[in-house]
């Protein structure tokens, strides 16, 4: 699954990843059902062997921001912003 595709399945703030309760959780725990953006990242590059350097990079130019978590976080960002900023990203990287 893309970036995108975890945050389509469930998206938090505050938090790396978030379990059906809403508490945190490691974003590699098996319990993890919403993911903030570097959480999504992250367990993407765990499926493709940790290569997600690249994308991170894109990402922080298509947001201008250097801050991704504080961006993931700022209030009144929501999930369709991040879900429209990484499906660019994937889009870019052809993925």
């Amino acid at each position: 699954m893309l970036p995108s595709e975890y945050i389509r399945q469930g998206w938090c703030q505050g938090a790396m990843a978030r379990d059906v309760h809403g508490e945190d959780v490691p974003d590699h725990s098996p319990n993890a059902v919403s993911y903030c953006v570097i959480g999504a990242i992250r367990q993407w590059g765990r499926v493709i062997d940790g290569t997600y350097v690249g994308y991170l990079s894109r990402l922080m130019k298509i947001t201008q921001q250097e801050d991704i978590p504080g961006w993931n976080d700022a209030k009144g960002r929501d999930k369709e912003d991040v879900i429209a900023s990484l499906e660019m990203v994937e889009e870019e990287l052809g993925l």
